[in-house]
């Protein structure tokens, strides 16, 4: 199996401050699409705060992933919500009742790109599953 990664200049904050343009959305769908054209079976995997708490908010068991018809579901269902109402009927802090829907778009946009059609949301931080991976590598 070949294995590719790429960082993009994409990120929660980033699209708060409509500091993403077109032409890098365009270059990440270009990019996925090219290495998972030949792919028959893709399943993503999440990490960080705001998959953690839409996982959370799924009444999923750990270890269960999420699909791509929840998350879509989900986005348009907070969506219909006013910031202050997401943080007062939702229960979600004000630093993630404004990026909330940013995240929901990059995990949907790249699983659409993709064609998976489910998220793992491991407990485990991206930097601990890292560490663990280069422990578990030199011993």
């Amino acid at each position: 199996k070949e294995k590719k990664a790429r960082s993009f200049p994409i990120g929660t904050v980033r699209l708060l401050d409509n500091k993403v343009t077109d032409d890098t959305w365009q270059e990440v769908q270009h990019w996925i699409e090219k290495h998972t054209k030949n792919c028959e079976c893709i399943e993503a995997i999440g990490s960080g705060g705001n998959i953690n708490k839409i996982h959370k908010n799924s009444n999923n068991k750990d270890g269960d992933p999420l699909t791509y018809q929840y998350l879509t579901d989900y986005y348009d269902y907070v969506s219909g919500f006013s910031y202050d109402e997401r943080i007062r009927l939702l229960g979600f802090n004000p630093d993630r009742a404004d990026v909330i829907l940013y995240a929901l778009t990059v995990f949907i946009n790249a699983m659409k790109w993709s064609g998976a059609q489910v998220v793992h949301v491991p407990r485990i931080g991206l930097a601990d599953g890292i560490i663990k991976t280069i422990y578990n590598e030199t011993n």
